[in-house]
């Protein structure tokens, strides 16, 4: 394998990892990470909370790309993520889940891609891994087109994963991080996202870059209604930004919507169907 060592002539890149209690997988994220070919990066780990064996884990890495920093507990990866990308000295930044997998190429293709195309904003195609690391046979997730903001805001979600983004900091300057409110503990990515793409358009790359993990541990909706109410912490969210026209917002709450009424019907039919069985 071939890596491509740090140079002046290269565009450094910030990662970001937010961490909290997850070490055996953050050694395995952090490992993927040093085992980049483009290797002008540097990484900092975000603790939710002074966490010493993460930072035990960090500091016996001896690598001066790698740093642990803590900050208050807040309970919300918004606020980790924004603490770390404040600190962020590169002309790129790419943001990684503590559990989650980068397969070596990532950097390098991302950073080709948008100096190439002087594009701001990219994302990649993810497959997906249980646990225990074992690929879930099953068709990869993630846009992998160029994104128009109208589409992304019809999609309601799960088309660009944290993990697999990269943009460039520049893009920062002028626009508010990650929503730190505490209702958005789940979405605050698709709202940041949303704001992004209002700025620039977002390009994706087609290949599986990122391994995403699957797991119980893991923030995902877990119920019909739980869903719902995440939308609608959402919608309004995206409402207040005063940045997207309200008739816009209005068809998208109204597939909220829809979307609530057709899952929970279809969830209550198996639920009957299945006691029926049973007698």
């Amino acid at each position: 394998m071939n890596h491509v060592n740090c140079s002046a002539d290269l565009p450094l890149v910030s990662i970001v990892i937010p961490t909290w209690k997850r070490v055996p997988f953050l050694k395995l994220t952090v490992e993927a990470i040093r085992a980049q070919t483009y290797q002008n990066f540097e990484l900092i780990v975000v603790a939710d909370g002074h966490q010493q064996d993460a930072q035990d884990c960090i500091q016996a890495l001896q690598d001066s790309r790698v740093t642990y920093v803590p900050c208050e507990f807040a309970g919300r990866p918004s606020v980790v993520r924004n603490f770390g990308m404040r600190r962020a000295r590169g002309e790129f930044i790419a943001l990684c889940d503590d559990d989650d997998l980068w397969l070596p190429e990532k950097l390098m293709t991302q950073v080709e891609f948008m100096e190439r195309r002087g594009i701001d904003f990219c994302f990649t195609a993810a497959g997906v891994i249980d646990a225990e690391g074992k690929k879930i046979e099953q068709p990869s997730i993630g846009y992998r087109k160029k994104i128009s903001l109208f589409w992304f805001l019809m999609s309601l979600g799960n088309n660009i994963y944290p993990s697999t983004i990269m943009i460039r900091r520049k893009r920062l300057d002028d626009m508010k991080l990650f929503n730190e409110s505490p209702k958005l503990r789940e979405g605050e990515d698709y709202e940041f996202f949303a704001r992004f793409l209002k700025v620039v358009p977002g390009y994706g790359i087609e290949k599986e870059l990122v391994l995403y993990r699957g797991h119980s541990g893991s923030i995902q909706e877990r119920s019909v209604m739980r869903w719902f109410k995440n939308q609608c912490n959402l919608q309004k969210a995206l409402y207040q930004t005063k940045s997207f026209p309200r008739s816009v917002l209005l068809i998208r709450f109204l597939r909220v919507y829809y979307w609530t009424l057709r899952i929970g019907s279809i969830a209550l039919f198996s639920k009957i169907k299945n006691k029926v069985r049973a007698v």
